[in-house]
């Protein structure tokens, strides 16, 4: 019984959590990676998922790896532009 009364604690904790962050960063560009982080890391703590912490914290470097890819990418639109219009 107490394993199934912390386990929903958790849950209403996750409610609150995804409550918060929706409020707090609905006009922020990385507030779907703080609705997806926040619960995901009260739900591991909490014990109620057992994966690992690499797929828990997913969102972030997901993110980190999205922008990453952005950068490049103009960075090598940018090089083939200014490399086309050369003179030879």
């Amino acid at each position: 019984m107490t394993n199934l009364r912390s386990k929903l604690l958790a849950v209403q904790y996750v409610v609150a959590c995804v409550t918060y962050v929706g409020a707090t960063l609905i006009h922020e560009e990385t507030a779907l990676v703080g609705l997806l982080t926040v619960p995901l890391i009260a739900l591991k703590l909490a014990g109620v998922i057992v994966w690992s912490w690499l797929w828990v914290l997913s969102p972030i470097w997901g993110e980190v790896v999205a922008g990453a890819l952005v950068i490049l990418s103009t960075c090598a639109y940018l090089r083939w532009v200014n490399g086309s219009g050369r003179a030879n």
